[in-house]
């Protein structure tokens, strides 16, 4: 009976435990859905200005987005826009001597200036010095000013919000158009010819994460057809300099190339082979005549004939003390006398060929070789 009420003990216990641990997780975990920031991607986050190239697209303006001016064909139509934020370090003297002359013919430019933070630190720009404007920057405790246009034809003032440490002065020619932000100057209207200079004190606000914000997609509407609908709309969303790789390609892409094709063969010949090597053939064992052969062309081209001709005369000198010892002790003109008769070779041929020195020609050489192979055998 006590064992069956522990056990009732027991189970109580544990469903109280189970009862518990349900009961906090009910109040203390639930399942909650959050919208976390993970920033752009793909081809939004390589060009800041897509938003704005969507935007235009949606109302039939015809518009391209490239990485470089020099991407754009030159030159535009009269009545095109080319958006250049940004430095711009890529416009040189004459890139922008040929961009204020498209801008004569009707083009609209719209820019932003190369920022200084004094007077005596101006940056040089070809493209704006002519107007003698510069960006400048102020140390301020606000972020962002909220400024109302109302120089657009719309139903309201649009709200453009734009950074308050950043603005554009000019030294030089009146522009024909101000944006004021009270008195500092935001935005510069430059008319020449037929088209137009706008430069802006920052572009991020027609950027991909904020030309959704208040009224700035209408701005750049206006911005863009403040006389008439642009024919095409360029936007410049980086003009830095290009990287190495770019540049070897744009400059010398035979060279790439070339080297490409070499890195190619080299890793094939450089590669695992497939199979075993091939066996090299074994030589085949060379004669003795032809060590012999060897051995006399080097004592030849060496000098030594002398060395050849004692051998050959020592051979001979051994089979005479063999077989005739009696010729071995004659005085040298018997002994001639007696090999002569023997081989039946003239004497003087056989006395040349037992006392001359160092023959120099090789016929010489090869003669008296064969005279004392011939007496030799004769013996």
């Amino acid at each position: 009976m006590r064992t069956q009420t522990n056990r009732w003990f027991l189970f109580a216990l544990l469903a109280l435990s189970m009862a518990a641990v349900g009961y906090a997780i009910y109040n203390n975990i639930r399942i909650k859905t959050e919208r976390i920031h993970v920033g752009l991607r793909g081809e939004a986050a390589r060009n800041p200005l897509l938003a704005v190239q969507r935007l235009l697209e949606r109302h039939q303006v015809p518009v391209n987005s490239v990485n470089s001016l020099a991407r754009i064909p030159w030159p535009p139509a009269a009545d095109a826009i080319v958006v250049l934020p940004g430095e711009r370090q890529t416009v040189s003297k004459a890139r922008a001597a040929e961009l204020l002359e498209w801008v004569e013919q009707g083009g609209r430019l719209l820019v932003e200036p190369r920022f200084s933070d004094s007077d005596k630190d101006l940056p040089v720009d070809p493209l704006l010095d002519p107007y003698q404007v510069t960006g400048r920057r102020i140390d301020t405790d606000e972020t962002q000013i909220a400024l109302l246009v109302d120089d657009f034809p719309s139903t309201s003032p649009l709200e453009l919000h734009l950074p308050a440490d950043r603005w554009v002065d000019w030294d030089g020619i009146e522009p024909d158009g101000v944006l004021w932000n009270e008195d500092t100057p935001l935005m510069l209207r430059f008319d020449r010819g037929d088209g137009y200079l706008l430069v802006m004190s920052d572009s991020h606000w027609f950027e991909n994460d904020a030309i959704g914000e208040q009224d700035h997609a209408e701005m750049f509407w206006w911005l863009s057809h403040a006389d008439s609908g642009p024919s095409q709309v360029w936007l410049v969303y980086q003009d830095g300099y290009p990287p190495l790789w770019a540049l070897l390609w744009r400059y010398a892409p035979a060279l790439i190339l070339s080297l490409g094709l070499l890195a190619v063969v080299w890793l094939i010949s450089s590669a695992q082979r497939f199979g075993p090597l091939m066996q090299a053939p074994v030589p085949g064992r060379r004669s003795l005549l032809e060590h012999l052969s060897a051995a006399g062309e080097l004592y030849w081209r060496g000098g030594r004939r002398d060395l050849l001709l004692q051998g050959a005369r020592a051979g001979l000198q051994q089979r005479i003390e063999r077989r005739h010892p009696d010729l071995a002790v004659l005085a040298e003109p018997q002994r001639i006398a007696r090999l002569a008769a023997i081989s039946g070779l003239p004497q003087t041929e056989v006395l040349t060929a037992l006392t001359a020195q160092d023959p120099r020609r090789p016929e010489e050489f090869v003669q008296i070789v064969k005279t004392l192979q011939v007496l030799r055998k004769q013996l």
